[in-house]
């Protein structure tokens, strides 16, 4: 009872498994403060959830399976802003100050990653020829599709040409 209301919270013991995995995945975030207090919730929902009687292994499993999917968020974060960082290369336009500052951004995206990265145990995943060979495959897409834009092209110009 608390403030004459009754609170029965093994009605929402998932709520709560659901809340520890997110403050799971919040500590391991490249702002530090966000991560400091994620690190208080997950806490607090992992004593709460011991008090409703959820096993150990069970919150070792959770969390386990948060820190998993924090790993693939960030792995396929990087591949994002590499393709990113590479289109702009590739098309960047003309405008020094514009190119500039839109290569800042991803740069400074890249560190957030990064530190992200060092927060959850794979900063030794982000080799310099990782990320090398991270930029290959992406230059690679990035060709492809632009070689399926020009037959696409082709293909209506041919087509247009037969109606004229």
């Amino acid at each position: 009872m608390i403030m004459g209301e009754k609170i029965n919270l093994r009605d929402r013991v998932e709520s709560i498994m659901e809340s520890y995995m997110k403050a799971v995945i919040q500590s391991t975030s490249h702002n530090l403060m966000l991560a400091r207090i994620a690190g208080m919730k997950m806490a607090a929902s992992a004593y709460i959830l011991a008090l409703l009687g959820v096993p150990a292994e069970e919150l070792q499993k959770l969390r386990k399976k948060a820190l998993e999917d924090a790993v693939a968020e960030n792995v396929a974060l990087m591949e994002e802003n590499i393709y990113n960082s590479e289109l702009l290369e590739i098309i960047g336009g003309s405008s020094g100050s514009r190119l500039k500052a839109e290569r800042s951004v991803l740069d400074e995206i890249q560190k957030q990653i990064l530190t992200q990265a060092r927060r959850l145990n794979i900063d030794d995943y982000y080799t310099k020829e990782k990320i090398l060979e991270l930029k290959i495959k992406t230059a690679r897409e990035i060709y492809f599709k632009f070689k399926e834009e020009e037959q696409n092209i082709q293909y209506e110009l041919d087509y247009y040409l037969e109606q004229g």
